[in-house]
C-alpha cells in the first residue's frame, strides 16, 4: 500500500450528498493512479447503508466516530486531528461548504499545513497538484504545497461527475465510541430539526440536465438567443450561457456555466457562438459529447469539441429549425 492516503471529510449534515460522494469518486481515481486507498471520515450517529453507499462511491475505508449529541466545532477538529496525525494522510479533502470551509481552516493552523479553497481539480502527476480561480475569477492557479507532507483543499461542488466502483462494498466499516467532554458538545440555541432544500427559482435542474443549449458571446440579439431557447424547448434541452452572455443580459445569472458560476455533465452540450473561454470550459469538461457552432475556425472551444460546426449561427439555427418543422409533419402523417 502506498504512503499517499486521500481522507475525504463528510459534512455532518449531509455526509451522503452529491458533493460528497463527487469528491469520492475523485479521490478513488487518484488513489488507483496511486495504488492508494481512500477514506471517508463521518462524525455523528449514521445508518448502516448511508455508510455503505459511501464505500459504493469509492471509500476503502469509512471510519465512524459516534457521537450521539451534535460536537462542537472544536469537538470535531479534535476528533480530525487526532486521526489525521494517526494516519498521516498525504491529502485531505473537504467539501467547500460553510462547515467543510470553517473546519478545514481551523484544522490548517493546528495541523501547520497548507490549505486551498474551493478548488475545481486536483491532479495526480509527480505530485498532488490543486486548481483553483484567480484574479477576479480570470485565471486559473495551479497551486502544490512544497514545505509540507499533508495537503488540505475544499472542493467546489459539480466540478467532478460521481462515479461507483466495481468491488466497492467490500470495503470496512469501523465504528469508534466517542466520548466528548461538555466543552466538546455544541450548545448553540440552534437545533435542526429538518433539512428542507429549497426549489431553484430558474425552474431547471441544472445537475439533471442532459441536454444543454449554451449562448455565447456570439449570439449577438435577443431574437437569436429567444430562437435558441425554442429550439431547446422544442428538444428537450436545458438553455444555459457564457459569462459574457449574462453580462449581455441575454441569460439569467442562475444559468451561468464556468468557474464563476454552475458545473455540469450533460450528454450533449451544443454551444453557440461560444469562444471556449478557460473559465467556461471548466463548467462543461465532463459533458459527454460537445458541438460547437462558431464561424471562426480558430475558436478555443473546437480544441475540446467532438464535432466542430463552422458557419453561421443564424443559418444553423434556421437549419435546425426546418427540420424540426420536417420531423413534425412527418409524425403528423403517420398519425
Amino acid at each position: 500500500m502506498s504512503d499517499k492516503k486521500i481522507l475525504v471529510v463528510a459534512d455532518t449534515n449531509e455526509f451522503v450528498s452529491e458533493h460528497i460522494l463527487q469528491i469520492l469518486s475523485k479521490a478513488r481515481s487518484l488513489a488507483e493512479h496511486y495504488r492508494s486507498k481512500v477514506a471517508a471520515l463521518c462524525v455523528g450517529t449514521y445508518r448502516q447503508e448511508r455508510l455503505e453507499t459511501l464505500l459504493y462511491y469509492g471509500a476503502h475505508y469509512v471510519f465512524l466516530f459516534e457521537c450521539n449529541r451534535s460536537p462542537s466545532m472544536g469537538g470535531v477538529c479534535d476528533i480530525l486531528a487526532s486521526v489525521i496525525r494517526q494516519h498521516e494522510p498525504a491529502v485531505v479533502l473537504f467539501p467547500a461548504t460553510d462547515w467543510g470551509k470553517a473546519v478545514a481552516a481551523k484544522l490548517s493552523v493546528r495541523l501547520d499545513v497548507g490549505l486551498t479553497a474551493d478548488c475545481i481539480d486536483v491532479t495526480l502527476e509527480d505530485d498532488f497538484s490543486f486548481y483553483r480561480t484567480a484574479m477576479n475569477q480570470t485565471m486559473l492557479a495551479k497551486i502544490r504545497y512544497i514545505n509540507c507532507n499533508i495537503r488540505m483543499g475544499t472542493i467546489k461542488k459539480d466540478v467532478f461527475v460521481k462515479k461507483t466502483w466495481e468491488y466497492g462494498t467490500t470495503g470496512k466499516i469501523e465504528t469508534f465510541p466517542t466520548l466528548l467532554s461538555n466543552d466538546d458538545l455544541d450548545h448553540s440555541f440552534l437545533e435542526i430539526l429538518e433539512c428542507v432544500q429549497i426549489p431553484q427559482k430558474i425552474g431547471m435542474d441544472l445537475e439533471k440536465v442532459s441536454i444543454a443549449f449554451c449562448v455565447g458571446r456570439g449570439v449577438k440579439k435577443k431574437e437569436t438567443c429567444d430562437r435558441i431557447s425554442q429550439l431547446a424547448m422544442r428538444c428537450g434541452a436545458g438553455i444555459i450561457g457564457t459569462r459574457a452572455a449574462v453580462e449581455m443580459g441575454l441569460i439569467e445569472k442562475e444559468r451561468q456555466i464556468g468557474q464563476s458560476g454552475n458545473s455540469i455533465a450533460p450528454k450533449i452540450y451544443l454551444g453557440f457562438g461560444v469562444s471556449g473561454a478557460s473559465q467556461h470550459i471548466v463548467g462543461i469538461k465532463n459533458a459527454d459529447l460537445i458541438i460547437a457552432v462558431n464561424t471562426d475556425k480558430k475558436a478555443t472551444i473546437f480544441d475540446y469539441a467532438d464535432y466542430q460546426i463552422i458557419e453561421d449561427l443564424e443559418d444553423v439555427i434556421a437549419e435546425m429549425e426546418k427540420q424540426l418543422l420536417l420531423v413534425k409533419r412527418e409524425r403528423s402523417i403517420v398519425v
